[in-house]
This record gives structure tokens, C-alpha cells and sequence, in this order.
């Protein structure tokens, strides 16, 4: 996971945001006999499922697993684990059934268990140098900046000048780390909160238009039909 090596091991809590690196390795070598299948839950959501929400505002700043200066991984013990499949059932539970307010309860035990998972990592500060790289830390330095600003500033420039770095410098890192341009991750964080803000709220196209510092709802759905 980016720089981050870590084997599959039971009672192991993973939590990974969008855009990050992933690699699944098998060591045929290493597997024995008495080796049995892993089992376990998985959950995938899009961030504006939760965008929307200020409680849940900016992740990358609130859930430090969700950095990609930080590993995703948590380790837990037994009674840790029973806690958070208690809390994975509720969500399936309300998934399937979908309730009139299912999608808020969904969303809260999101927030729950994002929680749970704050109290169980360890202190960043605390551990080992990682070997992050310079260009890692300008790639989440600017998301965390597109995520909080990404309504009142558009250009990449402006976001350079806050990192007192080059428009190209930036443009060029983000590119390498992602695969899309400064650009294009911030049009993408714009459409994504257009998106929730439609699917979530009675919100008109004209309102989200102007909430995002667009002047003429014209062009903004010119824009968010072209992404």
C-alpha cells in the first residue's frame, strides 16, 4: 500500500481512501498445510457519500489512516474485533433493508467506526520514520488543500503559490502519483460535492452552482456534464 508493506494477518483492520497505491503479493513458498482460506468484510463507498455531511467533513485531516503519509492498517485484539463486526452488521443491516433513513444511519455508523479506528492507531508522531517521499507529502499536502478549498479556488496556480512550489513542479507530482493532473483531481473534488449535494439535499443545480463560486449555472452544468 504506497510505501507501506505490511503480510495478511487475522484481526486486522485496513481502511483505505481513494487513490492510493495497491499492490497483492502471494508467497506460494510461504503457505503450509494447515493454512486455511482468509475470510473477512469489505465495504466500499464513494467520498461523497459522506462528503456532503460537515460532521464528516474533511477525512484526510480528521482520520489520520486516511493520509497517505500514514499506514492504513490497525491491528486489533479480540474484543476490538467482535466491536467492529457488531458495527459492519449494522450497516449490512440497514443496507439491505433499506429504510426511509437507512442512508443517514449508514453514514452515522460510518462515522462510528471511523472513530473506533481513531482510538486504535497508533500516534503517527510516534512511529518509525517510513520513508515517505518529498513527492508524497506535496500529493497529500494538496489534497488536503483541494479538499478544504476546493469551492473558493479553482486554479492550480493558486495552490502552487500556498505550497510555495511551481504550477509544473505541482502539476507534475500530482501527475506522478496519481495518474491525473493537479486539474483533474480538482475538478473531481468539485463534481464529487456537486454530486452529493444533488443526491442528498433539495438543493437546486442554480444553488450548488453558486455555492460553488460559479457565476452562471449555464456553464456550471456545461462543466459537470463534461466530467
Amino acid at each position: 500500500m504506497d510505501q507501506f508493506e505490511h503480510s495478511v494477518t487475522e484481526s486486522r483492520l485496513v481502511l483505505i481512501s481513494p487513490h492510493r497505491l495497491q499492490t497483492i503479493q502471494f508467497h506460494p513458498e510461504t503457505k503450509t498445510e494447515t493454512d486455511e482460506p482468509r475470510k473477512g468484510y469489505g465495504m466500499f463507498f464513494r467520498p461523497e457519500f459522506i462528503g456532503a455531511d460537515p460532521v464528516n467533513g474533511n477525512l484526510l485531516q480528521d482520520f489520520p489512516f486516511f493520509s497517505h503519509l500514514n499506514t492504513p492498517f490497525i491491528s486489533l485484539e479480540k474484543n476490538e474485533v467482535d466491536l467492529f463486526t457488531d458495527i459492519i452488521g449494522r450497516i449490512q443491516h440497514e443496507y439491505e433493508d433499506e429504510h426511509t433513513y437507512s442512508r443517514e444511519i449508514i453514514k452515522n455508523y460510518l462515522h462510528i467506526l471511523f472513530l473506533k479506528a481513531k482510538q486504535n492507531y497508533p500516534d503517527p508522531a510516534s512511529q518509525p520514520a517510513n520513508g515517505v517521499s518529498r513527492e508524497l507529502e506535496i500529493y497529500d499536502t494538496f489534497k488536503q488543500l483541494v479538499h478544504s478549498h476546493f469551492s473558493e479556488i479553482k486554479s492550480v496556480q493558486e495552490y502552487a503559490e500556498r505550497m510555495h512550489l511551481t504550477p509544473k513542479h505541482l502539476s507534475e507530482t500530482v501527475k506522478k502519483i496519481s495518474g491525473k493532473s493537479a486539474l483533474e483531481l480538482i475538478h473531481q473534488t468539485q463534481v464529487n460535492h456537486a454530486k452529493a449535494l444533488l443526491r442528498q439535499t433539495s438543493k437546486t443545480v442554480s444553488e450548488i452552482a453558486w455555492e460553488l463560486s460559479f457565476e452562471n449555472p449555464e456553464y456550471f452544468s456545461v462543466f459537470f456534464k463534461r466530467l
